[in-house]
């Protein structure tokens, strides 16, 4: 029940561990095999005994049933993300080693920036819009984030292709001349 629970809340926990994220993971991974390991052991002793022992039942049934979902919904069975507020923009850019950070602006004028390096960061905070510029406030880094970008400006993209034809540039303050650019992948800001 342990296991189930804590893959079924990752949603709310797993930003804040940072790098602490992988050892975890890995942890849970060995504890699904481990089950997986059980489930098959207990399934033998029941079957060499010829199904006489009824109590086997229920702990075969509750392994199963942990095992099956943990492996159909290995980040929960509920989605939480469809309860959050619509997205109106998501800009994403894939960084060396895999690295990945996606920003979405939020319908509520909230804005959630996740970077997954070895661990997740998550930053909240919230923005507004002035004409093709975004500006970032009341900024929550997240583990290892000291600062946050000032402001984003909305560009045609120098590296169009069939996914995205504009992307945001976000500056750490008006003095910045090398932005941080993240590909716009999705864009009803003006809908």
């Amino acid at each position: 029940m342990i296991f189930f629970l804590i893959i079924n809340t990752q949603y709310f926990w797993e930003s804040k561990l940072g790098i602490y994220a992988i050892p975890l993971a890995l942890i849970l991974f060995i504890t699904f095999v481990g089950f997986g390991i059980i489930l098959f052991y207990e399934l033998y002793l029941v079957l060499r005994e010829k199904f006489r022992n009824k109590t086997k039942f229920i702990s075969i049934g509750g392994v199963s049933i942990v095992f099956i979902l943990s492996f159909f919904y290995p980040f929960g069975v509920i989605n939480f993300q469809k309860f959050e507020v619509k997205d109106l923009l998501i800009a994403e850019r894939e960084g060396s080693a895999n690295c990945l950070t996606i920003l979405k602006l939020k319908a509520n004028n909230k804005f959630v920036e996740n970077s997954f390096c070895f661990g997740m960061i998550e930053v909240r905070g919230e923005y507004s819009i002035k004409g093709d510029s975004i500006f970032f406030s009341k900024v929550k880094s997240g583990r290892g984030k000291d600062e946050y970008y000032q402001f984003a400006v909305i560009e045609r993209s120098e590296f169009q292709n069939d996914k995205t034809l504009t992307e945001l540039k976000q500056f750490k303050n008006y003095n910045d001349t090398l932005p941080q650019f993240l590909f716009i992948t999705k864009n009803e800001l003006n809908k």
